[in-house]
């Protein structure tokens, strides 16, 4: 019956003492079967209210230690508590518990303080390691990531300060449309992101009630049903973008100032050691630098003169100082120079005009429509053999066939000798 009935005994529910527990349940059960071991002891014991609520099927020793391990427990935690307690957990982070409270539906902050308590003193005892594993790294992956997006908030903040006089000139060129929050083929308005990105500087990160709530207030927005029919996930969501979006403008824009200052020194830095003028102290201008450098090139080159003409005449010095010394002649080497070669002959004349055609052969006697048949009969024929099928045919035609083929045949030369 459900008045004798346990709880389920799940792992969440951090029951210290689950398998003594199990235990006394399996002793319940079956005191409960001896007592409705037949069918008409069954259905008076039910009838009967007032048995069901007095009857104790365990010992006082028994009852109490049962009494004693569900108080120790979370008898009325359900397994959605538990998967809203972890994804607040994720959120807000193990600290904020009014925060994570808020997010479970239906417990006060002192039971979720009092559960978060237990969860993280037994939970490695109660939960399996792997699933105590990942339900840790959930938790420390969602309180990284508040962090991270903690400081990128406080960049977005000093973004968002740079506009407060001109607040309609923010614009974010590093926001991708169609992302988190929006549907792909969704275009949002350039006011839409600034004020979101108001209200998350304002609020702060993870008020997307708050926000979603002062967004659907205001005047400017009341006929926006898109945005008015977001949840606050989607808002949460769409603000993480625009605050990583804001940040990279920062650093942009950090990145830009940082260059114009290490710019700034090196011209600094190269006036400071750039030449002066002895008489006001004031840095040369470009054209007196200019006119410097070659009287200065002037300068270096009188100087090397100067010093070849002096190497020049201590050496022309020590020749005179030297006796002379009587060189011995040289001897004339004879070199004997052969015969020029003979001259090459004169090529040949290039013949002009076309070159000559070959001499006909056997076959080309004959009339070419004769030749062209006996090819197609006979493919694989060689000359020889098609000149003697030729020969047959020229002594069995008669004198008419045969005048006509010598008249063929003499156009035919005709034609080839063109």
């Amino acid at each position: 019956p459900e008045q004798l009935r346990m709880p389920s005994l799940s792992d969440f529910q951090l029951f210290p003492g689950q398998e003594r527990l199990k235990q006394l349940r399996d002793v319940e059960r079956r005191r409960f079967l001896q007592l409705t071991d037949t069918p008409e002891k069954k259905q008076a014991l039910l009838r009967d209210d007032d048995a069901l609520a007095t009857l104790v099927l365990l010992d006082s020793d028994d009852a109490e230690e049962k009494e004693h391990l569900l108080s120790q427990g979370f008898p009325d935690w359900h397994r959605g508590h538990f998967q809203q307690f972890v994804r607040a957990l994720s959120r807000h982070g193990r600290d904020d518990l009014e925060r994570v409270s808020e997010d479970v539906f239906g417990k006060s902050e002192g039971e979720v303080t009092r559960y978060n308590e237990r969860f993280w003193s037994d939970g490695a005892q109660h939960f399996p390691p792997e699933e105590w594993a990942r339900l840790v790294k959930s938790v420390e992956k969602g309180e990284k990531k508040r962090q991270e997006m903690t400081g990128l908030l406080e960049a977005a903040r000093k973004f968002v300060g740079l506009f407060s006089e001109t607040p309609e000139k923010l614009e974010l060129r590093f926001n991708p449309p169609g992302t988190a929050g929006f549907p792909p083929t969704t275009v949002t308005r350039h006011d839409e992101e600034r004020i979101l990105l108001e209200l998350v500087c304002e609020h702060g990160y993870g008020e997307w009630r708050k926000i979603r709530s002062d967004f659907r207030s205001r005047p400017e927005f009341q006929f926006d049903w898109f945005l008015k029919s977001l949840d606050p996930e989607q808002i949460g969501r769409r603000c993480e973008v625009l605050i990583r979006s804001a940040e990279r403008e920062m650093a942009e824009l950090q990145r830009r100032h940082d260059a114009y200052i290490d710019a700034a020194k090196a011209l600094a830095a190269a006036r400071k050691g750039a030449p002066r003028d002895p008489t006001t102290g004031k840095p040369l201008t470009q054209p007196q630098r200019v006119a410097q450098m070659f009287e200065q090139m002037v300068a270096d080159k009188n100087k090397q003169d100067t010093i070849r003409e002096k190497a020049k005449a201590e050496k022309k010095s020590k020749k005179r100082a030297s006796p002379v010394q009587q060189q011995a002649p040289k001897r004339v080497k004879v070199v004997h120079v052969p015969p020029p070669p003979p001259p090459a002959p004169a090529p040949p004349p290039v013949p002009v005009g076309p070159p000559p055609k070959p001499p006909r052969t056997a076959l080309r006697c004959y009339m070419r429509n004769h030749v062209r048949e006996l090819r197609r009969a006979q493919p694989g024929a060689s000359e020889a053999q098609l000149k003697s099928i030729l020969t047959g045919m020229w002594a069995e035609a008669s004198d008419s066939e045969r005048k006509e083929m010598e008249r063929r045949s003499e156009l035919d030369k005709v034609r080839y000798e063109r």
